[in-house]
């Protein structure tokens, strides 16, 4: 998450302002308040390049620096919002603290509610990804079509080609979506990754192995 910075960092007109983020005058500029504008009213996190583009600001740092400002302004204010890096790219959004009361309007969108055998198949493709369906299956010990097939309705899962393997089956991976309800910036935030290689690095220490 990108944490508020102290006051005493760069100077305010760096980001856009006239001011601090703690200060009782801080005025937005426009290019600022077009950024948080887009923020807002997004229904998914936008990458920063797209986000410097919308806004019209002068490149990726710019936008990063403002922020970097707004999330410190939040800090100070007090306010409920906050900009999280999730799924490669950023979104405003309400603090946890602050979902018992949102729960109330009853307005929040509900994930999915996945059985422990859906989740164990999520994972397997989550930390193995791209992987066929029979490579899930040899690990799970049990077919998973149905659970496939609810995964990519659910939006958790998607088609990520097909392997070169004999008869070319499918190649199954996680979607953004995935990323957004986890809470992640990208894949490598799943715990423990590294305990996990990909079935092309399994494959690749194999051949290393034979050619040895």
């Amino acid at each position: 998450m990108i944490q508020p910075q102290s006051p005493a960092g760069p100077p305010a007109h760096i980001f856009g302002l006239e001011q601090s983020p703690g200060s009782t005058n801080s005025v937005r500029t426009s290019r600022l308040a077009r950024l948080e504008a887009i923020l807002f009213v997004a229904d998914g996190p936008l990458p920063i390049k797209k986000l410097a583009n919308l806004a019209s600001l002068t490149d990726v740092r710019e936008a990063e620096q403002m922020i970097r400002w707004l999330n410190q302004s939040y800090h100070f204010t007090h306010s409920p919002y906050h900009i999280y890096p999730l799924a490669g790219g950023y979104q405003l959004l309400t603090k946890p603290d602050y979902q018992p009361w949102l729960t109330r309007l009853n307005t929040t969108r509900k994930a999915p509610q996945l059985t422990p055998s859906t989740l164990e198949t999520l994972a397997i493709i989550a930390y193995r990804q791209p992987v066929t369906r029979a490579d899930v299956e040899q690990i799970r010990g049990v077919q998973c079509v149905d659970i496939l097939k609810q995964l990519m309705e659910d939006g958790y899962v998607r088609l990520a080609g097909e392997d070169t393997s004999l008869g070319r089956p499918y190649l199954y991976e996680t979607t953004r979506k995935f990323l957004e309800d986890l809470g992640l910036a990208s894949l490598d935030d799943l715990p423990h990754r590294d305990a996990f290689p990909s079935r092309h690095s399994n494959a690749n220490n194999g051949k290393s192995e034979k050619a040895a």
